[in-house]
């Protein structure tokens, strides 16, 4: 071959490489543009999927904390301290229960609470009426030496007005020796 024709082959060859090396420099430019584009999308996503969970696990965390508070309330209302006859000395059981309302009084600072003191049928009126009334004072007291504020504590005395049970026998008065609490949002 001569000289002028391979100049010109390997122009046209060096011109085919330039155009197609080209070509192929823009179609990586697009897949790059395209690789970020799905990325950022797949960024806002991920972004959006976290938030969604966030804002489930807040709701979650929500109800897990109203459930919570309820078995709080419930625990606290139901639960009554017992006193042996004729007598307004917390025992040792009782006193577990007075730990247990009093830690549920410190975690919620926006209720307080009503302690009524009941008594037995046995007595006169007056004299159940001022036995109920050193039942829920009894309470009242040991709840303030467990650091509860006294203005978060009322207390009531039904005597022998409202029986738990209405029995006539040592077991039914046993029932109705009590003080029991309500939890109340003030």
């Amino acid at each position: 071959m001569s000289k002028p024709w391979s100049r010109s082959l390997f122009a046209i060859t060096l011109i085919s490489v330039c155009f197609w090396g080209g070509c192929a420099g823009a179609g990586t430019q697009k897949r790059l543009e395209a690789t970020a584009s799905a990325v950022e999308q797949e960024h806002r996503s991920s972004a959006a999927l976290s938030a969604e969970k966030s804002l489930q696990q807040q709701l979650a965390e929500k109800h897990a904390s109203l459930a919570s508070l309820e078995y709080e309330i419930n625990t606290f209302n139901n639960q009554a301290i017992f006193f042996a006859y004729d007598s307004s000395d917390i025992a040792d059981e009782s006193a577990r229960i007075l730990r247990i309302k009093a830690d549920i009084l410190k975690r919620h600072p926006q209720y307080a609470t009503l302690i009524e003191g009941h008594c037995d049928e046995r007595g006169t009126i007056e004299y159940n009426l001022a036995l109920g009334d050193r039942r829920a004072r009894a309470a009242r007291d040991y709840l303030i030496d467990l650091g509860i504020e006294p203005e978060r504590i009322q207390t009531i005395s039904y005597g022998a007005e409202r029986p738990l049970d209405p029995g006539h026998n040592e077991e039914a008065w046993a029932k109705n020796r009590r003080a029991r609490f309500t939890l109340v949002k003030p």
